[in-house]
């Protein structure tokens, strides 16, 4: 498929890195069809910490990276053919963004791909208007207070922890005086909570990926992402029947459910 966006620019990135300071695995459990509660699915997610911004996306899409690197140095779809291994028991997420906070600095960017073409798109850091309580908890063996804010077209409570004194928090969450270790909007369509904690052993480093991205905004990105998803055998290219076409139809009207809801 070729790019979806009219008068976009490539953009090529450089390799900057900045020093791993902490990895926090979330657990991210999501309703995607709003109309069934039944739909509810789980997914780990990775913030990686570093000392000048921060990098999250899911610990699948993380893995596969690294096997998909691994498989280009031993000859890609070729190797596994000839090796009898089944392509379909590779890492598999719903979620293929990257998301780097204060990349560039004060801004988050989001790297995103629809099939094999990568996007990239930029928003300012400070998205969220926090309203502290004096609601306090302990989650996940850390004391929390209690704040509520909007975004996206969702109502959201977070549980931060001045423990770790780290304005950080998985997606794109940020701007509390410690680190968020659980967020949800009130309908509870997507939660994500700490579940594990780590300092690096040893040196390492969070990395801006140095591909050729191509540049659009947010909401062009969404356009062409829905019109991929609701037209996807034919953005495919293939030739299916009415019966398959109609089939990949209703599966698209069953994610209906973004994180984002509001441009």
């Amino acid at each position: 498929m070729g790019n979806c966006f009219a008068g976009t620019k490539h953009f090529v990135a450089t390799a900057d890195t900045t020093d791993l300071k902490l990895k926090c695995t979330y657990r991210l459990t999501y309703q995607p069809d709003s109309t069934d509660s039944r739909s509810l699915l789980t997914e780990d997610m990775l913030l990686y910490i570093g000392d000048s911004f921060s990098e999250f996306q899911s610990l699948n899409n993380s893995l596969l990276d690294s096997v998909v690197v691994d498989l280009e140095q031993k000859g890609g779809m070729e190797y596994l053919q000839k090796n009898g291994i089944d392509a379909s028991v590779l890492p598999k997420t719903k979620f293929k963004y990257k998301i780097y906070k204060n990349y560039p600095k004060g801004e988050i960017t989001v790297v995103d791909k629809i099939l094999t073409e990568k996007y990239r798109y930029a928003e300012p850091k400070n998205l969220f208007d926090w309203k502290i309580s004096p609601e306090k908890a302990t989650i996940a063996g850390y004391n929390c207070q209690k704040a509520t804010t909007e975004f996206g077209g969702r109502k959201y409570e977070a549980w931060f922890t001045s423990e770790l004194p780290i304005s950080e928090g998985p997606y794109k969450f940020n701007g509390l005086p410690g680190l968020i270790v659980k967020v949800n909007d009130m309908e509870k369509h997507y939660t994500f909570e700490l579940i594990s904690l780590k300092q690096p052993k040893e040196a390492a480093k969070v990395i801006f990926p140095s591909d050729r991205l191509i540049t659009t905004t947010k909401i062009e990105f969404n356009k062409g992402l829905k019109d991929f998803n609701d037209n996807m055998v034919a953005r495919l290219g293939l030739n299916a029947s009415e019966e398959v076409n109609r089939r990949a139809k209703e599966r698209a009207k069953k994610r209906n459910n973004p994180i984002e809801l509001a441009e």
